[in-house]
């Protein structure tokens, strides 16, 4: 077994940044099995005193999420496949990760619109604006002593942290595990007492993700590759169309992995119509998921599997999104337009 490493050096900014990354890989909450938003922090197992939430396929909903833990097998084109193991846990829930579901559900899919978070007076370091005029101070990730991962790779992983956020990274063996077997975080205990989650094993995803185009009116359809085995696994497919745009929206989806979905037209229109610009996407994520609840929240547990591929998007029939790099060439978008801030070309 052949670890990379097991500490990093990116600080407080790359912590916060690779817990956003634990958000999408974990969702938004809700059950595993169900009509996303419908679940939350259902487990309450034993969590927080060392035993195991007992919990299979629950992820926190935002408004409690303190943190949690991911087991990611990434796989990018040019380089060998490898296992990535990050995790921390909060002293509170950051407000600008609660998103708020925007009108109905439709199936298994919604649509996600980020807060609104507004102080009159801005709030001074190291508070933050919670909304409402409401100033509060800025959650901070607690140590939890040292980790363990079993069930990764040929032996136990034990990960110490570093600004009490956590990161190992595995090249081999790849896969790490057999599909269903299972794997477990353990925490020593710190800032929260002792605990551990469990889930299982996931085979690596295959999803092609080319020709893709979502049309204004019409249903968005996508397929990926089932599972050769059976298994607990579900996807969380997510299509994010505004970033570059600064728009705060996007579809989540808590699917079974039985190898296609479709996204329903009125959800689909409600997306373009919170705005469409350059380098749209779907990502799709094979996952198995636990929860647990502790005094402050709520933390989780995820193997994933996550994959991301580029869309186009048409907001009219005669109108479709073509994206640019505003540092790139000239040459990117066809003459007389240009290359605007949002990433496309106008």
């Amino acid at each position: 077994m052949k670890i990379l490493s097991s500490t990093t050096n990116r600080g407080a900014i790359g912590a916060a940044g690779a817990l956003t990354v634990l958000i999408a890989v974990m969702g938004c909450g809700g059950s595993g099995g169900g009509t996303p938003g419908t679940g939350g922090a259902s487990g309450t197992g034993a969590g927080a005193t060392g035993g195991n939430s007992g919990a299979t396929n629950t992820s926190c909903s935002l408004d409690t999420r303190l943190g949690g833990f991911a087991v990611q097998l990434v796989e990018m084109a040019g380089n060998d496949p490898y296992v990535s193991i990050t995790g921390g846990v909060r002293n509170g829930v950051l407000p600008s990760e609660v998103w708020q579901q925007k009108g109905a559900a439709s199936g298994a899919c919604r649509l996600m619109v980020g807060p609104m978070l507004v102080c009159t007076t801005p709030c001074t370091n190291p508070k933050i604006c919670a909304g409402q005029n409401q100033c509060i101070d800025s959650p901070t990730l607690q140590g939890l002593g040292e980790v363990t991962v079993t069930g990764v790779g040929t032996a136990p992983i034990t990960i110490a942290p570093v600004q009490n956020f956590y990161s190992a990274s595995l090249l081999n063996p790849y896969p790490p595990f057999a599909s269903g077997a299972a794997v477990r975080v353990q925490a020593a205990g710190g800032g929260i007492p002792a605990f551990s989650l469990d889930a299982t094993g996931i085979e690596p995803l295959a999803f092609a993700g080319t020709n893709l185009t979502m049309m204004n009116g019409q249903a968005f359809a996508f397929t990926w590759t089932p599972p050769a085995a059976a298994s607990s696994a579900r996807i969380l497919a997510k299509v994010e169309i505004g970033h570059h745009g600064g728009v705060a929206a996007y579809i989540d989806c808590d699917l079974p992995d039985t190898g296609s979905a479709e996204i329903a037209a009125p959800l689909v229109s409600a997306l373009i119509a919170e705005g469409a610009h350059g380098f749209p996407s779907l990502s799709l994520t094979r996952r198995t998921t636990s929860s647990a609840t502790v005094a402050a929240g709520c933390i989780d547990f995820a193997i994933a599997a996550p994959v991301e591929r580029g869309i186009g998007v048409c907001p009219t029939p005669s109108s479709c999104i073509v994206s640019c790099d505003p540092t790139g060439p000239a040459t990117q978008c066809p003459a007389p337009k240009t290359c605007k801030e949002d990433y496309t070309c106008g």
